[in-house]
């Protein structure tokens, strides 16, 4: 099917029917020219010049547009943060003494640090776990998790963010449950297994056309 052709005529895509449609407001012949002549002119070339008194060129349409209300976090309310901490406070207490010698006397809260006290150290003010990893306070993990996954890229690749800079205790799952609850990810899931609604029966007419009557007349 070609564009002047009338062969399959209402079965043609919608960019070629309206190439068909501009080519009627013109009279034209049609002149074969061989192929060794017929260069191919470059992709600027074809572009028009812009003109001062021509009509307004159309607006930049919007492909996407992402916006952010999050702010990184300075040094100076991280600092703040973990003197506000109350597990913080206790954390560098032990670490400036020294540890309980049974976990029996300890408070349940710290348990998850006493496991991994062989790790944690004390470095200008914060806990680090590790060489780097600083350990985040409370009032700070729900931030630092919405800037990981400010972006909304999956699972993996935001817990490996947040893996390579910080530690808390339960940092893997509160991270699968925010992006569970993520509205945006959730429309974009291709794995999303979708149900179908129930269906809502209809009660049925008592005599013929009494639906249309009332939907149409409505009552006496």
């Amino acid at each position: 099917m070609t564009l002047l052709t009338m062969k399959g005529l209402g079965r043609a895509g919608y960019h070629i029917a309206r190439w068909s449609a501009r080519l009627l407001s013109f009279n034209y012949e049609l002149e074969y020219k061989p192929g060794n002549q017929n260069v191919v002119a470059d992709r600027l070339s074809p572009l028009p010049l812009p003109s001062p008194d021509g009509p307004p060129e159309d607006e930049d349409v919007v492909v996407a547009l992402i916006t952010s209300t999050l702010t990184a976090v300075t040094r100076e309310q991280f600092q703040a943060a973990c003197s506000a901490c109350p597990i913080q406070q206790k954390l560098q207490e032990f670490l400036t003494k020294r540890w309980l010698s049974h976990p029996k006397n300890l408070d349940p809260v710290l348990l998850p640090y006493f496991r991994v006290r062989d790790e944690l150290s004390l470095f200008d003010g914060c806990v680090l776990r590790g060489t780097h990893r600083l350990l985040v306070p409370e009032e700070l993990q729900s931030k630092l998790i919405h800037l990981a996954h400010d972006t909304h890229q999956g699972i993996v690749r935001t817990k490996q963010r947040l893996q390579d800079l910080y530690w808390w205790p339960g940092m893997d799952s509160q991270t699968e449950a925010f992006i569970k609850s993520c509205v945006t990810c959730q429309m974009h899931d291709k794995t999303a297994v979708t149900c179908t609604p129930p269906l809502q029966p209809v009660p049925l007419p008592e005599s013929a056309w009494e639906k249309v009557a009332i939907d149409t007349i409505g009552p006496p």
